[in-house]
């Protein structure tokens, strides 16, 4: 043989070296971990003497064909790119000689192996009875580990594959039951559902036709009036999400866009749907009170954002009194498209940002109501509890103001942004703002008494009148004539 075949010779052996170490790897990996930890492994599993030592066997070789590669592959990256190749030639033969054992054992194992896979794979079917008299769902979490521990190790071939899609439709069928037992609708009876706020200007036509009277208050429907002392507080532009010690829920629309009932006005639960969020806060709630469960880091993952933004706040909902229930804005560069980057206005900032948020990517809340036994507090009594409560509060102008059109449809057309006082460097301060909730005060004297001062209502009274006008409506105006002959 030729010193060019010879090394021909010793590339293709390192190559099938480095494949076979490949495939190990994960054989390995199972090997470290069951004995450097408490691993159920092999507790519900009957192997013989001879097999569990033969097993032992498998994992130890196991442990050296992963040292010994890394040990070729640090090598590699320190040596010089042209370094003879003979210099690697007993390493080499060394991790041939443990793979070829590790096969060995394997192919001597394969059927013990597959028994006992299949064994499992029956009792989490449901098919086979367990022998664990103590069988739970955490020892089902244990016999499933142990299953996909004893497929990794089975030879590749169509008997692996038949286990591995058994143990896929397992856990399918067990994720689809956690689901089911999330039940949507619990906590949810006589939950006071967010309220629909009405516009603040009169209205013509409908669809393509729809327009505001510039000048010409919806006083009918939202109950505001000219010079009334209100309070103007921004309007975030996210999922509106509402919170109580209990849950984390969130309404829906019973009726689908364009449809001419939405344009009627109704109470809150003829409009409206609500259900409970599966967001972890029920995981929270038990680990909270010393309970454990078995779905922890589930959820639903169509709301993975929305949980981002609420998470940080479980401890504060949960602290709640039974009869609070929180609403707020749930808000960030994934929830809606008006905070990212590429959607800001330019920033007159010129330092670059101090503010722990990433500007590429934050989520939070905003708080804009309380409700008390299902019903509305004041502005003043909602802004005193959020403090009480340390909940991010929207924005607001303050001192109050008397409503006047002209003044809030010229604040609203001077591109105005979203103001983060408690960061200056908020990415969202400069994003543009949706617009704004107009909030009438009746009941200002209420909620001044400090941060301590809670309200403990027993009879009903009227709630201060609220109303929305966004910047997207300042281009729905009717023509000036047009409100002359209204």
């Amino acid at each position: 043989m030729t010193e060019s075949q010879d090394k021909e010779t010793t590339r293709a052996k390192m190559t099938s070296a480095a494949a076979a170490a490949a495939s190990s790897n994960s054989e390995a990996k199972i090997a470290v971990s069951s004995s450097s930890t408490s691993s159920p492994f092999l507790q519900f599993s009957s192997f013989t003497a001879e097999e569990k030592d033969q097993m032992n066997k498998l994992q130890h070789v196991g442990c050296e064909v992963r040292d010994l590669k890394l040990h070729i592959q640090s090598k590699q990256e320190n040596e010089n790119t042209n370094k003879q190749e003979n210099d690697e030639d007993e390493d080499t033969k060394t991790l041939n000689q443990l793979l070829f054992q590790m096969n060995d054992i394997k192919s001597q194992l394969g059927r013990s192996i597959l028994r006992e896979v299949k064994t499992i794979i029956r009792i989490l079917e449901g098919k086979s009875p367990s022998t664990d008299n103590n069988n739970n769902i955490s020892n089902e979490d244990c016999l499933e580990s142990e299953a996909i521990q004893l497929t990794n190790m089975l030879p590749s071939g169509k008997p692996r594959k038949d286990m591995e899609k058994r143990l896929r439709a397992i856990r399918k069928q067990k994720k689809a039951a956690q689901k089911s037992l999330f039940d949507k609708s619990l906590h949810t009876k006589s939950l006071r559902i967010q309220r629909k706020i009405h516009h603040l200007l009169s209205s013509t036509g409908l669809g393509d036709t729809f327009q505001y009277y510039p000048n010409s208050l919806n006083t009918e429907i939202n109950k505001l009036v000219p010079n009334q002392l209100i309070v103007l507080t921004e309007k975030w532009d996210g999922t509106t999400v509402q919170a109580t010690n209990k849950g984390i829920f969130k309404r829906s629309d019973k009726f689908t866009k364009g449809d001419a009932r939405k344009f009627q006005t109704m109470k809150e639960e003829e409009r409206y749907d609500i259900e409970r969020l599966d967001v972890g806060f029920d995981e929270f709630l038990a680990t909270k009170n010393g309970g454990s469960t078995s779905c922890r880091g589930g959820g639903d993952k169509s709301c993975k954002y929305i949980r981002e933004a609420i998470e940080p706040y479980y401890p504060i909902f949960a602290s709640m009194d039974d009869d609070i229930c929180v609403y707020f804005e749930a808000v960030g560069t994934k929830i809606q498209a008006r905070f990212k980057t590429c959607n800001i206005a330019p920033y007159s900032n010129p330092e670059p940002s101090s503010s722990s948020v990433d500007s590429d990517y934050w989520h939070d809340i905003r708080v804009f109501d309380f409700t008390r036994n299902g019903q509305f507090l004041s502005w003043n009594e909602t802004k005193s509890l959020a403090l009480k409560l340390k909940l991010p509060l929207v924005g607001f102008t303050d001192p109050p103001m008397p409503l006047n059109i002209n003044q809030i449809v010229g604040m609203l057309r001077s591109g105005l942004t979203y103001d983060v006082k408690s960061d200056v460097n908020h990415p969202a301060n400069c994003a543009l703002l949706e617009g704004y909730v107009v909030r009438g005060l009746i009941h200002e004297h209420e909620g001044k008494g400090g941060i301590d001062e809670q309200p403990q209502r027993t009879t009903e009274r009227d709630e201060e009148p609220i109303a929305k006008i966004r910047v997207e409506d300042l281009e729905q105006f009717a023509p000036i004539e047009k409100e002359l002959t209204k």
